[in-house]
């Protein structure tokens, strides 16, 4: 029976791991589809070795292909709400960045229906990890309506990276006029003074 090389490559990564975690950055960027379950189990049941190793394989870039091909499999970690918390949310991030505009809708629609709110959230992370103008009406609610100051400000910032200027300026005056937190009210006026300056 024929052993594949990325077999033999992934068995000699995964060595590798043990004693130098940083290896396993170059599994999650080169291998994977072949490594995922591995890098769930190391969460499960590798101790603090083991989520060190996740980590780094985490942190890696992997293809746009092979993110797409492992997108049932993440999906399904993603709905486990028995799963290690920070791979559910990395894995949200990479979802969102591998989704088409057709995977935002149906993002959207599980979110709707999700009953956890983890995994509400969680969902909402991979929609706006997609960078898709259907994310808008969801981050211009987190921006307004999120109980925590720290998502409101993140979705008040990924908006202004996302929309002209005409259209992200409302959205900067209701925060500066409304927000509740006075860190968040602050950085919204300070916003909007430099913007005055630049006319």
């Amino acid at each position: 029976e024929t052993v594949s090389p990325d077999f033999l490559r992934q068995s000699l990564l995964k060595r590798q791991a043990d004693s130098a975690p940083p290896v396993a950055k170059i599994m999650g960027e080169f291998l994977w589809e072949k490594s995922l379950p591995q890098i769930a189990d190391w969460t499960k049941s590798g101790g603090a070795l083991g989520k060190e190793k996740a980590k780094h394989a985490l942190s890696a870039a992997p293809t746009l292909a092979a993110l797409t091909q492992t997108r049932e499999p993440m999906l399904k970690i993603l709905r486990d709400s028995s799963a290690d918390p920070e791979l559910r949310h990395q894995l949200a991030l990479k979802i969102g960045i591998s989704s088409t505009d057709e995977d935002v809708d149906a993002l959207l629609k599980e979110r709707e229906q999700a009953k956890d709110a983890q995994t509400r959230l969680l969902l909402s992370a991979a929609v706006f990890a997609s960078g898709s103008l259907k994310a808008l009406p969801l981050l211009t609610q987190f921006a307004q309506e999120n109980p925590d100051p720290r998502s409101r400000a993140g979705a008040l910032f990924q908006l202004k990276e996302m929309l002209p200027l005409e259209q992200y300026r409302p959205l900067l005056e209701w925060a500066a006029k409304n927000e509740a937190d006075p860190e968040n009210k602050e950085e919204a006026q300070r916003q909007l003074k430099l913007l005055g300056q630049k006319k």
